[in-house]
């Protein structure tokens, strides 16, 4: 009760003068602390901008809150005091902060081989970019993709090799300047960054930190095909015992030159390695197939003639496989042969008492054929937008329709290809 009594005389004594005081000590306080964290907001944020994926620029302050080289969100505000939005790589192309550091979205491998979208540090820009996430090195071509640069130390040859493969073949189109000796090379940092600025020049490529320049999610691409189609022909089994002896007719091979057209679609914004393609080739066919046997009337020979003009249309799969001097690649995919101004003939001929008795038959209505092929060659980039390549096809087919009974036909092509495409 004393301990009270005392408080209220206290309360009482204080004089105006000291109110004042004590009112001015707390508004300044205020003030101060105010200041404080508003400057420790300050030295928090930086000046700089986003880009959307509509690849609009909005320009505002970037809270830096990593001092290491990369961001795994970008935290943006329009105004100083408003609250942050938090954008991931799956919502902005890129973002910057102005005069410090510039990021881009970039494909990479997780630990597990998948796609991730990731933030990664600008380090060196121009038509070959340099990136870098983590401690990780990317370089990322205009038109050929992301490449990852990893390889564990300078003594892993067999990493540090593969490396040599995918530069060279990234860098194939600057023909400037000496010829790289790639066996030689020690990759470090230094000499990969190197390379690329020797690379940019060649392209003389404008080097500007510009987050909105993305690549282009499909690349479409024409070509022009030359070379030659070996067809062949066998009869398949007959269901009809009196025809069983044309199954064993032995054929003359067809060797026809083949032009053609090609159209691919890459998709450089996942992998230049992989893209879809379809074809269209124009052939002339002639082939003949004999056949002998006897019968209990006498001997006989059979014998088929087929011309045909030949449209042929593929649509397939090409897989590259970057190597240091020229690309390897594997194709696959479905054909369909097309059959204008066809003729198909059968001829028999029974051999009764010493006289021949001919028989012309046209038991072909249609000399159309669809096939499964797969094949490989190589291919040699010239510049940035063209490239030559050679490639070997194999293709099994089936067709020639008739009336009942049909004589159905297997065939096969072999054909050999020169290729341009731009």
């Amino acid at each position: 009760m004393k301990f009270i009594n005392n408080l209220a005389y206290m309360s009482k004594t204080f004089t105006h003068s000291e109110l004042f005081r004590r009112k001015h000590f707390i508004v300044i306080f205020s003030l101060i602390f105010s200041n404080a964290t508003l400057s420790w907001a300050q030295i928090q944020s930086s000046p700089g901008y986003i880009v959307t994926n509509s690849l609009d620029t909005l320009k505002g302050f970037i809270e830096n809150r990593s001092k290491g080289s990369d961001f795994a969100k970008c935290y943006f505000r329009k105004t100083i005091r408003e609250k942050s939005t938090v954008y991931t790589p799956a919502d902005i192309v890129g973002f910057a902060l102005n005069n410090l550091k510039y990021y881009k979205t970039i494909t990479v491998k997780d630990e597990q081989g998948k796609d991730k979208l990731v933030f990664a540090t600008i380090l060196l820009p121009g038509r070959a970019s340099l990136f870098r996430y983590q401690k990780d090195i990317y370089l990322r071509h205009d038109s050929l993709g992301t490449y990852s640069l990893h390889f564990n130390t300078i003594r892993d040859l067999t990493g540090m090799n593969k490396i040599r493969g995918k530069l060279n073949f990234i860098f194939a189109d600057c023909k400037r300047g000496k010829r790289v000796a790639w066996d030689s090379i020690i990759l470090t940092d230094e000499k990969i960054i190197e390379l690329v600025k020797k690379y940019n020049a060649c392209k003389n490529s404008n080097v500007k930190l510009d987050p909105k320049n993305k690549i282009p999610g499909i690349k479409g691409n024409f070509g022009i095909l030359a070379g030659v189609d070996i067809m062949n022909l066998q009869f398949a089994s007959f269901a009809t015992v009196s025809l069983n002896t044309l199954e064993g007719t032995k054929f003359e091979n067809s060797s026809s030159p083949l032009a053609g057209l090609t159209y691919s679609l890459t998709f450089p914004s996942f992998t230049n390695n992989f893209s879809v393609l379809a074809e269209l080739g124009y052939f002339k066919s002639k082939i003949s197939g004999h056949a002998s046997g006897t019968e209990s009337s006498g001997p006989f020979t059979e014998d088929v003639s087929f011309s045909a003009n030949y449209i042929k249309t593929a649509l397939g799969v090409r897989i590259l496989i970057p190597t240091r001097t020229v690309t390897p690649f594997l194709k696959c995919g479905i054909s369909l042969y097309s059959a204008t101004d066809f003729m198909g003939v059968r001829t028999r001929t029974d051999y009764i008492n010493n006289a021949a008795i001919v028989q012309v038959t046209n038991p072909w209505t249609s000399g159309n054929q669809n096939g499964i092929w797969i094949g490989g060659g190589v291919m040699r980039r010239i510049s940035n937008k063209l490239a030559l390549s050679v490639e070997t096809r194999f293709d099994r087919t089936h067709g020639y329709n008739g009336p009942y009974p049909a004589y159905p036909l297997n065939g096969t092509h072999l054909t050999f290809l020169f290729g341009i495409s731009f």
